[in-house]
């Protein structure tokens, strides 16, 4: 059947059509409380009663039609919507434009573009709204090739578009990130003279900042002369999706002066704003205007006022606008219970998440990566959270993306790396967030070659790494010096493109750094644009591990030339290299004068590093002053430093306080047993040392042993003291025994208060002769490509033998040796080994690959 629009409708050109008035209706309908009762029921979403009162009472009419068509558009009923239609075939019934345009908005919205289409073809003629109306159904069905086509045949009909049509395709060329077609609508909205509508500009503004062209976006916005509330609101909105925090708020004080009226809308992005910049005051200030302005009872504004104050850490407002709301959607508790969760308040997360239960809120997938966001914050796994593991399991969130990443960083917060993979195999469909979460389980809990392998895994998948992912492994890999894998991931980082990335960039830095290539290290800073507080902190911290305190104090003044506040993670950074350069007064004048001239609150770790400071320089007395008036409660770590300057210096009557205390503070740690035992054998007061040990025994106390390890061909290798296990020990040992003869001849005399007191100075030599490091650097030398550096991890701190060794070792051999251990992290075997080879990580194609081709 053909249907067409009456002519009368279309007397006022293709773009008008006058749709009958419900009193002219009225007067053409035999029993006007017939229709009246129809739409009562239509209204009432009694669309079965509906049908059966109009089958039992058929009286055909444009009112009737439309009532019926209207409410199954309305339900999305598919089924009653044909119903109608053929009904109306049946009947014969002449349709109108009213019925008709219905007809086909009913097609579109049950999502039957098919037979909406074929409604749209038998119109004759079109109208301008049967045209929208389909071009637009096309575009909110994500058909954007099919929206086109008929764009383009109505060009070619000659139907002039309007500004319903251009904003209808133009958003739909949005949502397909189509920033070509989008342009060359663009012109088309010039050409027809429809760029200053609200609706053209808006839904411009919306596609160039979705495109990632945000500053064709502001040149939309800059170049319209009638700015709506609505235009204002969508600039501010996309401002803050692009994170330009400044510029919104900005564009809000713009918006005041031009005198435009704020609307909810408004608020909400100014107040998302005031989050991103973390000012808290001026979150304020808009909030007493939200009040004036009549917006606070918004739901959407108190949830954006919610969140500005939980992520800028006030809880107790944030509590205090939670208890006022009378009304609080799940979004609001789950922000709340976020917030609570990541400052450490666990007890009240959970109190909270029982109570959003007890209010009988349906929990969505947001919630419980709320409430487990408190995880990395506890010492343990507590009950509730297991509680919560199987609350998911019940409710089958664990296999969302979102919800099992969640429970991955859970249990690996609390070293329960096991449960991680269980939590990780139970996600369907695995995301790059999921897999990422899943390498930083692995890192965090000393797992690096099985990061490794699972990386390997994602990129033989085709899953593109993102930023977290490529930080966490070069992390990884900063942690067990593996610089041969760690180039491969740079190299491929590089042709991937994503090393504009600031933590990616400040995590490679590091890694560079800790395998002691602090020359490859800068490059890296130096290729950074625009340098972050973070990458100053990231090439401060790399210059202290490498003792190079002179360039970390102009690194410093330079940050702060370039118009960068140093923050506290700075200071540490500068502490540190004063440490390591044995640069004490100029480290004690900076503590001293850096809360002053930067107003920076010094923590525990400062004072820390300044008790460490005096320390290391045997200023024992002054340490112990310093420690005991700290602000803070003094951590084992601390007096453990002061222990050990105790034992290198021989003051064993301060020696032995501290460690009285410290055996009162962590009696199962060994560190202080055997270093108080060297203190009393050194000075060869050997019962007392006996006394130390059988102590150990009686508590089951046992020292831990030395481990190095390197990296060959991407393998890697461990050895322990006086190792027999590895199988090239033969030729190991007979290599060292030489090595050991050569440096003798060059000045080398082992450090015999590194040895054991109870031997003969004989085996007190030899034991030294086969530590850990020894071993693993000879097997550096047997097997690495001649002329590489030689690069070794080692678990604890480095004895003053093997220092002085490997530097003699690195004489002989002509070699580079860079040996890292747990304290300094960094030591050079030889001058040279300050500079490394040329960074060209593509160049690096070792023999064992990370990376799969």
């Amino acid at each position: 059947m053909a249907l067409q629009c009456s002519n009368n409708l279309f007397s006022g050109g293709p773009s008008l059509i006058r749709l009958p008035k419900k009193k002219q209706l009225k007067e053409t309908t035999k029993n006007g409380r017939f229709n009246e009762e129809i739409r009562r029921l239509c209204e009432s979403n009694k669309l079965g009663e509906a049908f059966s009162f109009f089958y039992s009472n058929n009286a055909p009419s444009s009112f009737l039609y439309g009532c019926l068509l209207q409410s199954c558009t309305r339900n999305r009923f598919l089924e009653g919507g044909v119903r109608v239609h053929l009904q109306i075939i049946k009947s014969g019934f002449k349709l109108d434009g009213f019925v008709l345009i219905r007809l086909l908005n009913m097609y579109i919205k049950c999502g039957s573009l098919q037979l909406a289409r074929k409604v749209f073809d038998d119109i004759t003629p079109k109208c301008l709204i049967a045209w929208n109306t389909m071009i637009s159904g096309y575009c909110s069905c994500g058909a954007l090739n099919e929206a086109l086509a008929l764009f383009k045949g109505m060009l070619m009909e000659e139907h002039q578009p309007d500004q319903y049509t251009l904003s209808s395709i133009i958003k739909g060329c949005q949502d397909h990130h189509d920033l070509l077609q989008g342009e060359q609508l663009h012109s088309l909205a010039i050409k027809f003279g429809y760029v200053e509508d609200e609706f053209v500009i808006n839904a411009l503004i919306d596609l160039y900042a979705s495109c990632a062209s945000i500053d064709d976006a502001y040149r939309v916005f800059d170049g319209s002369l009638q700015k709506s509330a609505t235009t204002w609101n969508s600039i501010m909105a996309r401002s803050v999706e692009h994170e330009l925090y400044s510029e919104c708020a900005s564009l809000y004080m713009k918006m005041k002066e031009n005198g435009v009226a704020a609307t909810e809308f408004t608020f909400s992005s100014i107040l998302r704003a005031c989050t991103g910049l973390e000012k808290i005051d001026v979150g304020d200030q808009v909030h007493a205007q939200v009040i004036v302005h009549g917006f606070i009872s918004d739901i959407v504004i108190r949830s954006a006022l919610l969140d500005l104050y939980v992520k800028c850490g006030d809880l107790r407002k944030g509590r205090k606008l939670f208890d006022s709301m009378h009304v609080k959607n799940v979004i609001i508790w789950n922000t709340l219970i976020r917030g609570y969760g990541l400052q450490g308040k666990v007890e009240e997360a959970f109190l909270l998440f029982q109570m959003m239960r007890y209010e009988g809120l349906v929990l969505d997938i947001f919630t419980f990566p709320a409430v487990l966001s408190g995880a990395a914050t506890s010492d343990h796994v507590l009950k509730e959270y297991t509680g919560v593991h199987g609350l998911i399991i019940k409710t089958g969130y664990q296999r969302d993306p979102f919800v099992g990443t969640a429970l991955v960083a859970m249990y690996s917060a609390n070293q329960s790396l096991e449960e991680a993979r269980y939590a990780f195999e139970d996600i369907e469909l695995k995301d790059v967030a999921s897999w990422s979460s899943m390498i930083a389980a692995n890192v965090q809990n000393g797992e690096v070659q099985e990061a490794l392998r699972i990386l390997h895994q994602v990129l033989e998948l085709g899953i593109k790494p993102n930023q977290f992912m490529y930080s966490t492994v070069f992390s990884g890999c900063s942690k067990i010096s593996s610089l041969e894998i760690g180039k491969q991931i740079h190299s491929h980082g590089i042709r991937s493109g994503f090393f504009c990335d600031g933590p990616v960039n400040n995590s490679l830095l590091t890694m560079y750094s800790n395998c002691g290539c602090i020359t490859d290290a800068r490059k890296i800073f130096k290729s950074v644009p625009e340098p972050t507080v973070a990458s100053y902190n990231a090439m401060i911290s790399a210059l202290a591990q490498h003792g190079d305190a002179n360039e970390a104090f102009l690194l410093f003044r330079t940050m702060q030339f370039e118009g960068l506040e140093p923050d506290s993670i700075t200071v540490l950074g500068v502490l540190s290299a004063c440490n390591h350069a044995g640069l004490v007064d100029e480290g004690l004048q900076f503590f001293y004068t850096v809360k002053e001239s930067h107003g920076i609150d010094l923590n525990y770790q400062h004072y820390a590093c300044v008790a460490d400071i005096l320390s290391r320089a045997g200023r024992l007395d002054e340490a112990e002053r310093f420690i005991s008036n700290m602000p803070f409660e003094p951590g084992p770590s601390v007096w453990l430093a002061l222990l050990g300057a105790c034992r290198k210096h021989g003051n064993i009557e301060l020696g032995s306080k501290v460690a009285k205390l410290l055996i009162e503070k962590e009696p199962d740690e060994a560190t202080t047993y055997v270093l108080l035992t060297n203190i009393y054998t050194s000075l060869g007061r050997m019962d007392e040392a006996n006394d130390i040990r059988d102590l150990m025994k009686t508590r089951g106390i046992k020292k831990d042993h030395g481990v190095s390890w390197i990296e060959i061909r991407g393998e890697m290798h461990s050895f322990v003291v006086e190792d027999q296990k590895h199988p090239c020990c033969s030729e190991i040992y007979r290599k060292l025994d030489i090595l050991i003869s050569r440096i003798k001849e060059v000045g080398y005399v082992a450090d015999m208060t590194s040895a054991s007191f109870e031997w003969d100075d004989e085996e007190r030599e030899r034991s030294l002769f086969y530590h850990s490091e020894k071993l693993a650097i000879t097997f550096g030398l047997l097997t690495s490509t001649p002329g590489t550096v030689i690069r070794v991890m080692q678990n604890l701190r480095v004895c003053n033998d093997c220092h002085s060794a490997i530097k003699y070792i690195s004489l002989v051999t002509g070699r580079d040796i860079v040996l890292r251990d747990n304290h300094r992290k960094v030591h050079l075997g030889s001058e040279t080994s300050r500079t490394s080879s040329n960074l060209n990580p593509v160049a690096s194609t070792p023999a064992s690959k990370v990376i799969p081709a």
